[in-house]
């Protein structure tokens, strides 16, 4: 087998693919106690904000954030076994909603790094192996939740769900359910019932995000749950299943990706210093109430650089090369400035252009292909410019993007200098191929590149 190339490996370890793990922000052990205080002061027990923070973390994919919550949790040997086993059993059901690969990277995390006597403690038997004479039971239990969480709607959904492949529903109720999501009775302790499953799930499409309509139907999930009597999960439960209780949950969540986004990508400084008239992410409840003060503050004016801190650092980014030329240049253009045009106070309007890169596209200057006479957008054109030849000085028309490193001699200046024009040419494969193809009546369309008959220059 052949190994991979540097391209390739740069291509994968891109930083906007975020390849890695998140790590632990420095405040999200005064976050996670901040939401263990409120859920304590509305009558809440260990589980529910245990459950909830869990699967949030294990959603933003932080598992040294997920270590600090552990220990944080855990007063003695006893509870850092029996929170150890919770919070595993939360990291196999958001399997659910995050998929394998996320919790499979999680829950290993989880076992390397708690104490080795509480790793040691933990139960080494399987409890979901289907046999011939569990699969009733599975199927019963798959239907008992599902209709729980969907009651009046569940036939309803299972149809739609069956014309949009016929496996879809067999496989969410069969293998997920049934098997995963569904109450074990008696097998697990403690157990991620009915009434957490729902808090499991809310977590992790409140922070996936782009999910609000499966958010809403696990909010009224997380309330039927309540009303049906679910597991015991403190007095606070009725709160729990109401409006506020609901916002708290909610705000939680976005507290947690907030922190652990924000120390991803260094954009927290910039959001607590920056105007309160930017948008975040979590709701202010009844716990976490705005001062007269900070109602009164006027809005400031940002500075461009402020402006943009909402988005990402892939959205950041200039609108990507070709896939041509793109992992070739790949860590040369990771390491430019973006250059993004910036108003001091973006309109919500203006933000989502700002974060859609073909919006970005479609902005750039309006050039000309010097072989089919084509006007488009620069963002899809390929930029060719001469450069010398180091040991011959002969011109040679190279790719913009490859020419950016012009050779320097021994004092560190640049011994030649561009010359000629910029020109352009649609970025697309079949052209270049179609260039060196005989018959294809772009053989000798090259020398258009001398005497390019239309089009500005750069």
């Amino acid at each position: 087998m052949s190994r991979f190339s540097p391209a390739l490996k740069a291509a994968i370890n891109a930083p906007f693919a975020r390849s890695g793990p998140l790590p632990a922000p420095d405040n999200i052990t005064s976050i996670y106690c901040d939401i263990q205080r409120e859920a304590s002061s509305n009558a809440l027990g260990v589980l529910p904000w245990l459950a909830l923070t869990t699967a949030a973390t294990m959603t933003v994919n932080s598992p040294a954030s997920l270590t600090l919550l552990h220990s944080l949790a855990s007063h003695n040997s006893a509870s850092s076994v029996q929170n150890a086993a919770f919070m595993r059993e939360v990291g196999l059901k958001t399997i659910s909603f995050n998929g394998i690969p996320r919790a499979l990277n999680q829950l290993v995390h989880l076992r390397a790094t708690i104490p080795t006597e509480t790793a040691e403690q933990l139960p080494t038997s399987s409890t979901r192996n289907l046999t011939p004479e569990s699969l009733e039971q599975v199927q019963t239990r798959a239907k008992g939740l599902w209709n729980s969480i969907y009651d009046r709607h569940s036939n309803k959904l299972v149809d739609k769900l069956k014309a949009a492949h016929p496996d879809l529903p067999v496989h969410i109720l069969s293998n997920h359910y049934g098997s995963l999501l569904s109450d074990f009775p008696g097998v697990h302790q403690p157990a991620v019932g009915r009434v957490l499953t729902s808090l499991v799930a809310i977590a992790c499409l409140r922070a996936q995000t782009g999910v609000g309509p499966q958010v809403v139907s696990h909010i009224y999930g997380l309330r039927k749950g309540i009303d049906e009597g679910g597991e015991e999960v403190g007095k606070g439960e009725r709160w729990l299943g109401g409006d506020e209780g609901n916002l708290w949950a909610l705000g939680a969540v976005d507290r947690i990706v907030e922190a652990i986004a924000d120390s991803a990508t260094g954009l927290a400084s910039k959001l607590v210093s920056s105007s309160p008239s930017i948008s975040v992410r979590h709701f202010t409840t009844s716990t976490r109430r705005l001062t007269p003060q900070q109602k009164r503050c006027p809005p400031q004016q940002q500075s461009p650089e402020d402006s943009l801190a909402f988005l990402t650092p892939r959205q950041r980014a200039t609108f990507p090369l070709s896939p041509l030329m793109a992992p070739i240049v790949n860590s040369y253009t990771a390491s430019r400035e973006p250059k993004l045009p910036a108003p001091l106070n973006p309109t919500p309007f203006q933000k989502r252009l700002l974060r859609n890169p073909y919006a970005i596209a479609l902005s750039s200057p309006v050039r000309s292909c010097a072989l089919t006479r084509t006007w488009l957008p620069r963002s899809f054109m390929q930029p060719f410019e001469l450069l010398p030849r180091p040991d011959t000085d002969e011109l040679w028309y190279l790719p913009r993007d490859l020419s950016a490193g012009v050779p320097q001699d021994e004092t560190g200046t640049n011994n030649h200098v561009r010359s000629g024009r910029r020109n352009y040419m649609l970025a697309s494969r079949e052209l270049l191929q179609a260039v060196k193809t005989k018959g294809s009546g772009l053989t000798g369309s090259w020398a258009r590149f001398m005497n390019p008959a239309l089009g500005p220059g750069a």
